[in-house]
């Protein structure tokens, strides 16, 4: 494998053109065949970005890579893998055996990510690749998020933003493709503690791999661009490695000259123009699986459709109300729900204990796009905790009532806290964001109380408790009345009835807020007991509600 310059070869599977944070603390420019150890001997801790997804796009690319090149046959090989990296000889020896490396270059004979065919298209400015990047009616409106705009863009930095531009597809005009995986999707990524581990724990097996493709593997099937389609591709008609080197979007770039690159400030070869044509690959995101990507299963007339989730449909401010969805399934198979991504179903079920990992982090992100604007990020990282596969339904059943009542709870806060301070027939005009932060800070405050509440049932279930026994019932009344503090507190903390112009409406906000903590259908959906009045359950409004909450009025 040739040296040469840092950016020599513009080569995605070659060249030294991902930064990396290592362990001495240095960052340095390194190779796919380094993610284990450099040839230096120094250890890969995580790759570094320079646009708005902090390196997402590059890690993806890694994750791909691995993942078609080197798939582990068997779980114990998986295991052993992540305890092992590989050195830059034997990844370099398994990229040069793939065949792959000709096709991945940026200004080869096939241009990586490219197609030549739309070398006849109008010169555009190299902006157009990036995301965030502002079209005619965004800067007229002056709604631009970006901050600026870019003519000249470095090797590395058009590798990554080329990468993303593909993977990430928002939907857009007549014509604009999105990638496999919809446009703007949501993607999560397990966190190791070194590059390789990180890169590892989001690898599949390789038959489970295979299979959400048709088995190919001659280049000119696993390498869109060799010959660049342009109808519908399938999994019954294409292989699997279309999930991470899919072009929805036919571009071709200019050939480099010398610059100074306008993202880093680093003098070198940059690219200026670019050319862009509509109707590329139609890729129908119902009918493909892209394995770091949750999904929901919607049920219409019998038949069960799984859609990825997007980043544009992420409430604002990821936290534990998503652990449901993101890490653990709602919902069986054959009927509607949500599922995590395949890589972290496999974590869940498995890796962890195989792994001796009590908690894993999972990075979240995704383009927050509506259709072709792309509005900003979504970008967490929240750590997961480990139970084992023989009390999982039971401790998934609990966590599911505690989030939907919590839910419960946000929505009503949201809702009262709104009525509190704006009339009703001005609540239109407020900005979607002030309701959305209200919630936000509600889940972030509430986080505390429930990461030592879910390892406490964890061990009770682990040390062959039942899950309905009067310890769980304590631990939910504990939460459900910490939670419900922290709703009364923030929305006193929000409305002050001594600042407003109708006293009124912040009272009656206020005890509808107080009915709602402690009422029945919250108290049920916890999973609590609720009092019985002649022979039924109570509704949300029972004497003893109202007591509670006029004690809590006054």
């Amino acid at each position: 494998m040739g040296e040469g310059p840092a950016w020599s070869g513009a080569n995605y599977l070659t060249g030294r053109w991902l930064s990396t944070l290592l362990d001495d603390g240095s960052i340095q420019k390194i190779a796919l065949s380094e993610i284990g150890f450099t040839k230096h001997g120094k250890t890969p801790i995580r790759v570094l970005g320079n646009m708005p997804d902090g390196g997402m796009a590059r890690l993806e690319f890694l994750i791909g890579a691995i993942q078609q090149m080197m798939p582990p046959e068997t779980s114990g090989d998986w295991l052993d893998g992540y305890f092992d990296p590989p050195s830059p000889e034997r990844l370099g020896r398994i990229i040069d055996e793939s065949g792959l490396a000709p096709y991945f270059d940026l200004f080869g004979a096939t241009p990586a990510f490219q197609d030549p065919a739309v070398a006849g298209e109008s010169a555009q400015g190299v902006s157009s690749l990036f995301l965030l990047q502002p079209g005619e009616q965004t800067r007229c409106r002056n709604q631009d998020i970006w901050g600026k705009d870019i003519a000249a863009v470095g090797i590395p930095e058009v590798m990554e933003a080329l990468y993303a531009l593909q993977i990430y597809s928002p939907a857009g005009g007549r014509g604009a493709r999105t990638s496999p995986s919809g446009g703007g999707p949501l993607r999560t990524f397990l966190l190791g503690d070194t590059l390789w581990q990180t890169v590892w724990s989001n690898i599949l097996p390789k038959a489970e791999w295979e299979a959400l493709g048709n088995k190919a593997h001659d280049a000119e099937s696993l390498v869109p661009w060799v010959k660049f389609r342009v109808d519908a591709p399938t999994p019954f008609d294409a292989p699997s490695s279309h999930l991470f080197w899919a072009c929805p979007r036919r571009v071709l770039l200019s050939k480099p000259e010398d610059g100074v690159c306008e993202i880093t400030g680093e003098p070198g070869p940059v690219v200026r123009k670019i050319r862009m044509a509509a109707y590329g690959p139609d890729y129908k995101s119902d009918l493909w699986r892209h394995p770091l990507t949750p999904y929901y299963r919607l049920k219409k007339s019998g038949v069960v459709q799984r859609l990825p989730r997007l980043g544009g449909a992420m409430a604002f401010g990821v936290s534990w109300r998503d652990y449901v969805g993101l890490f653990q399934e709602k919902g069986t198979a054959g009927d509607a729900g949500v599922e995590p991504a395949m890589t972290v179903r496999a974590w869940r079920r498995e890796r962890a204990s195989d792994t001796d990992r009590e908690t894993v982090r999972i990075q979240v992100f995704a383009y927050r796009c509506d259709n072709a604007k792309v509005l900003g990020t979504v970008a967490a990282a929240m750590p997961f905790l480990t139970v084992p596969p023989s009390v999982e339904a039971e401790f998934s059943s609990i966590v599911e009532n505690v989030v939907d009542g919590t839910g419960s709870l946000a929505s009503t806060l949201r809702r009262q806290s709104l009525l509190a301070r704006f009339d009703p027939k001005a609540l239109e005009n407020v900005p979607l964001s002030y309701g959305n932060q209200i919630e936000a800070d509600f889940w972030a405050q509430t986080e505390p109380l429930f990461r030592p509440f879910a390892k406490q049932v964890r061990d009770h279930l682990e040390g062959g408790g039942a899950p309905n026994d009067q310890a769980v019932v304590d631990l939910l009344a504990k939460l459900h009345g910490a939670i419900g503090q922290t709703a009364i507190r923030l929305f006193d903390d929000r409305v002050d009835v001594g600042q407003t112009d109708n006293p009124e409406r912040v009272v009656n906000a206020r005890r509808t807020l107080l009915m709602t903590v402690f009422g029945a259908p919250v108290r049920r959906t916890f999973g609590l007991p609720v009092e019985n009045t002649g022979g039924k359950k109570t509704s949300g409004k029972s004497k003893a509600t109202k007591t509670k909450a006029k004690e809590q009025t006054q």
